[in-house]
């Protein structure tokens, strides 16, 4: 039986967004779920839908008609360019038989609640609050990822044209604790470095042994030295050694190493990479010195730029040394994240939001699209009604076993 709101006149005043959020919890979408993701991604394009928007699924560089989509749903508005907001459907935790969806207090708890379906919830809430306040709406897209905790792969490319397309660009990932909306992000490039040698026996080839092992030990003291030489805002984590060998006696003949690089800004990480290369062309000088039948190799799998701070005087800001979908729309468009729910916990299965936020972030999402019409050139188009004192105004349990 479909519980959801029909699409009619009165449809706004219809949603509840504390029912809607019960039930898209309960749908377990981790990344590894693509058949979950997808069921959300319809459910929230179902009740855009009912907003007047349409909707469309981008499919990912690389991928197959069995491959998860972006969906993207367009508010034809008043506008050429869009305001655009950006979410996802995947979720770190998976909601389990054992997960239980718990109200504490001021708290909802769950897996995901925060990151990220309860800022679908807030984006949801805010256009449908927005839309019936304007008389003459600008244009307004809503994009929702089904890879964001993996980096969005294959959807680059879609970012970059949508952001190009907007005016704005609003991100609906979690409130920092104290409130404050994220002004600016820090980017983060991903390094696998392979060093290959010779396998051997350790007694046999002794000190002349050509050990994958030992050069990249050498290779990555060399680069985490970079972290305390170079910009203050750089950060460098080694997620992960993996070699050909697990046991002793034995030389190792191949490693891999997985490096996270952070930093805020472009200057930063171009003056890192420079660095990082010499010490790289260094060392492949050094072991042919040492007739080491040694190669060294790397590749950047994945490069999320920073979102640097581009609205200023909205509201109370901080950084975040996150990075997120939005990062790879800010080169090109206004950004500013955080107007999901304030929570935490974050990627726990105790993961939580406090509840009346999703009405406090909602509406100040809502006051943020107006604010930025009139910001770019667009307040002729503004008529506006007091903002009501309560969005969640009612409504039924808005679960449907077909999505």
């Amino acid at each position: 039986m479909n519980n959801l709101p029909q699409q009619n006149g009165n449809y706004f005043e219809n949603l509840n967004g504390i029912d809607i959020l019960k039930s898209i919890v309960q749908i377990s979408s981790s990344t590894k779920e693509p058949d979950g993701i997808q069921r959300v991604q319809n459910l929230i394009g179902y009740l855009l839908k009912g907003l007047g928007f349409f909707t469309e699924f981008l499919p990912a560089i690389g991928g197959d008609e069995k491959s998860l989509k972006l969906l993207v749903a367009t508010y034809i508005g008043s506008t050429q360019k869009t305001i655009t907001l950006v979410g996802h459907a995947d979720t770190v935790a998976p909601f389990t038989l054992e997960s239980k969806l718990l109200n504490l207090e001021d708290k909802l708890i769950a897996p995901g609640i925060a990151d990220n379906k309860g800022g679908l919830i807030v984006g949801l809430l805010a256009v449908g609050e927005y839309l019936s306040q304007i008389v003459n709406p600008v244009s307004i897209r809503f994009v929702i990822s089904p890879s964001e905790e993996i980096g969005s792969p294959g959807f680059h490319h879609h970012f970059t044209r949508l952001a190009q397309e907007s005016f704005s660009v609003f991100g609906l990932e979690p409130a920092l604790n104290n409130g404050s909306l994220i002004s600016s992000r820090n980017g983060n490039r991903w390094y696998l470095l392979s060093v290959k040698g010779r396998n051997g026996h350790c007694g046999r080839l002794g000190r002349a042994s050509h050990n994958a092992g030992n050069e990249i030990i050498r290779l990555a003291n060399l680069i985490i030295n970079l972290e305390s030489t170079a910009a203050p805002d750089l950060s460098l984590n080694i997620g992960s050694i993996q070699s050909d060998h697990e046991t002793f006696n034995s030389v190792c003949g191949h490693v891999f190493l997985k490096l996270d690089v952070r930093y805020s800004n472009q200057d930063t990480i171009n003056k890192f990479h420079t660095s990082f290369e010499n010490i790289i062309s260094e060392l492949r000088f050094d072991v042919k010195k040492r007739n080491k039948e040694v190669s060294i190799f790397y590749s950047i799998e994945d490069d999320c730029p920073a979102m640097e701070k581009s609205f200023q005087d909205f509201g109370d800001y901080s950084h975040s040394g996150g990075a997120a979908d939005i990062n790879y729309f800010g080169p090109y468009a206004p950004c500013c994240d955080g107007f999901g729910p304030i929570g935490g916990n974050f990627h726990r299965k105790d993961e939580f939001i406090i509840e009346q936020s999703l009405h406090s972030q909602a509406e100040k999402l809502c006051q943020f699209m107006i604010r930025s019409m009139n910001e770019y050139g667009f307040s002729h188009l503004t008529h506006t009604h007091l903002w009501k004192e309560q969005i969640n105004v009612g409504g039924d349990n808005h679960g449907d076993e077909s999505f």
